[in-house]
């Protein structure tokens, strides 16, 4: 039963932190300033987070679980964007 809500609960992360790589790709399309990127992605992440707890509660153990995980979700998708894009050899 452990394993299956860890795997549950990795699925929901990754969920999360793909739906907080396209919230990111559109804000970029913005003229928002790229410096808040990272802490608007967290917060994206952090609500996403949230709202999946509410909706699969068999991934999480609890709201602050669920808001804590997104959290960090989004700022390793801010991350990962940012890395992919700089390998990829992209320019800001």
């Amino acid at each position: 039963m452990i394993e299956i809500i860890q795997t549950a609960n990795a699925s929901a992360i990754v969920m999360i932190a793909l739906l907080v790589v396209l919230i990111t790709w559109a804000i970029k399309q913005t003229q928002i300033d790229n410096r808040w990127l990272p802490l608007l992605d967290m917060a994206v992440g952090f609500l996403i987070g949230v709202v999946v707890y509410f909706a699969w509660r068999a991934a999480f153990d609890s709201m602050l679980v669920a808001g804590l995980d997104g959290a960090i979700a989004g700022l390793v998708a801010a991350g990962g964007y940012d890395a992919v894009k700089s390998l990829l050899g992209g320019s800001k």
